[in-house]
This record gives structure tokens, sequence and C-alpha cells, in this order.
């Protein structure tokens, strides 16, 4: 898959966080409960996504897989940035 400019530098500074595959942090759980209350869903979660996967860094709520190949996350296809979602009638 062939990178935009600004995909190359959101992961680049992904990287250089050295975050992921770290162990749980207070302070990723305390977003993700804020989160969960701001929202006032049952689940809060902190994750990120590299250029693989999406990998989720604290979690409330959820006690599902920690992280998700990225093609599932994204879907099949992603959509254009600008581009609108299909149509749906009733």
């Amino acid at each position: 898959m062939t990178e935009s400019g600004g995909e190359a530098a959101r992961l680049a500074a992904l990287y250089a966080t050295a975050v992921l595959d770290t162990p749980p942090e207070t302070d990723f759980a305390d977003i993700a409960a804020h989160a969960s209350d701001i929202c006032g869903t049952p689940i809060g979660m902190v994750s990120l996504v590299d250029g693989d996967r999406r990998w989720t860094k604290a979690g409330v709520g959820w006690d599902g897989s920690p992280q998700t190949l990225r093609p599932v996350v994204l879907g099949p296809r992603r959509r254009a940035r600008g581009a609108r979602p299909p149509s749906f009638s009733a």
C-alpha cells in the first residue's frame, strides 16, 4: 500500500512515542474512563492504529482483543478524505 505524506508523518510520530506494545498505564486508563463517562457509553478506549493494526493501550467496559489487523479496523476500502458516504434509502 502506498502511503500519503500525511500518513507517513502520522506513522513516524506514532512510532516516535514508543508507546506501542507497552504495559498498561494509569494515565491511559483514566483517559479511557473519562471518554466513557463524557460520551455516556459503557465502553471507553485508547487505541492506536499503526501501519498494520489497531492496538488498544487502555479500555474500560471491554475485554476484547488488544489488537486487530488494520484491514479489519478500516474495512475493505477506505474512503478518500472528503468523500461523501453512500446514501441509503429507507
